[in-house]
């Protein structure tokens, strides 16, 4: 797609993605039907803005109605953008000022005054849209929006990675033209060089929260090391974890009752 705002549109069947999870109400909405159940993904992203005292914000359809705001994109993340050119910047994120929109306020329709605001992240967090869902009732987590599991983008980047390892070139032709593609639809300039950092970075605005930055980390032994490095990324908020990621974590632990099957099998290290 050249049009980066149709890729979390609404209708998600386009020739950007490859591979769907298809949700549909009207076929059972349940996990053991055709069509599956709801998806909470619109939500789990999103802050409540709807819930700062000063009621100047309601749930409403611009906003993704209903939220839960567990988990929120860093301001690591947010550094990595050009803020002024970078149309993933206002396509793939809501927002960061909100406009009041409770018609019964006297200042409604003007920028949230910034006293309004407050440290708590699920009120008032830059939030992520990639899975807005605008027919999602206003009232409830459920979406019924079909999900893109995997998509072009991440295959240029893969390819883009391959050839930088096969020639071992930071100027390798390939891996800059499939990297700059991505770029070139982004509105910013492209690479002249491709390194390890670049192209880190350059996945994470791409593919930010489409669940492969784990697995990307763990495979070039970088996980521990980039999440020790940028979780807080300078800032002070109590919101924010306050421990780093410990070494043994680049393993899950083994379900108790998964190693009781097993008989003798032991725990990964560190649980």
């Amino acid at each position: 797609l050249s049009d980066i705002r149709q890729v979390f549109g609404q209708n998600v069947n386009h020739a950007e993605s490859l591979f769907n999870y298809v949700k549909d109400l009207d076929l059972g909405g349940n996990d053991n039907l055709a069509g599956g159940g709801g998806t909470w993904l619109s939500s789990v992203f999103n802050n409540r803005a709807y819930e700062l005292s000063s009621g100047e914000v309601i749930s409403s359809v611009e906003y993704g109605g209903q939220a839960l705001g567990w988990s929120f994109p860093n301001d690591y993340l947010q550094s990595l953008y050009d803020q002024e050119n970078d149309k993933r910047y206002t396509t793939y994120y809501y927002p960061l000022i909100k406009y009041v929109n409770n018609p019964d306020k006297p200042n409604f329709g003007e920028p949230l005054p910034e006293s309004s605001y407050d440290d708590n992240f699920r009120r008032h967090h830059w939030s992520l849209k990639k899975f807005h869902d605008e027919e999602k009732p206003t009232d409830t987590n459920d979406s019924f929006k079909d999900l893109i599991y995997y998509r072009f983008a991440e295959t240029l980047l893969l390819g883009a990675e391959a050839h930088w390892h096969l020639s071992g070139s930071d100027a390798d032709p390939k891996a800059l033209e499939y990297i700059n593609r991505i770029r070139e639809r982004a509105g910013v300039p492209p690479f002249t060089n491709f390194t390890l950092d670049t192209y880190l970075e350059e996945s994470a605005r791409e593919l930010a929260f489409e669940k492969n930055r784990w697995f990307l980390l763990k495979r070039l032994g970088l996980l521990v090391e980039r999440q020790s490095e940028h979780y807080r990324y300078g800032s002070n908020s109590t919101n924010v974890v306050p421990e780093p990621m410990a070494p043994h974590m680049v393993r899950l632990p083994i379900p108790q009752n998964q190693i009781d099957l097993m008989g003798t099998f032991p725990q990964n290290p560190g649980y």
